[in-house]
């Protein structure tokens, strides 16, 4: 129990400093990115129609950059996308050319997401 009101409250305290000054956290890297979550739209049943396109599209994205990662979920319908930038207005333009948006095959959910990671013990 002490170990789970520690993480609850190391997490809050993470939570606490996410602004542009905050600083990463000590031993941490932080990047702010908007997260793109897939769930199924009115048009589900045409998702092998469109996924050949969709597919098309993540690829486009994250040979440009624009997309960090993409995936499906694996325990169920949906997926994720992790946008290397922040602007949301320009995440949402791009997000609507997916063909599954288009199609309404899937809507989503847009959230702004401070992603930290730590260097590897080795140092590299």
């Amino acid at each position: 129990m002490k170990t789970m009101a520690a993480l609850v409250l190391g997490t809050c305290a993470l939570l606490a400093t996410a602004d542009d000054k905050r600083g990463d956290p000590e031993g941490m890297s932080c990047r702010d990115v908007v997260i793109v979550r897939y769930v199924d739209g009115p048009n589900a049943d045409e998702f092998s129609t469109h996924v050949a396109d969709h597919l098309e599209f993540l690829r486009k994205g994250l040979q440009s950059g624009d997309i960090l990662f993409a995936g499906p979920l694996q325990d169920g319908p949906g997926g994720y996308t992790v946008y290397g930038m922040t602007d949301k207005k320009k995440v949402e333009k791009l997000v609507r050319q997916d063909p599954l948006i288009a199609k309404k095959v899937c809507t989503y959910e847009m959230n702004t997401w401070m992603m930290c990671k730590t260097a590897p013990a080795d140092g590299k």
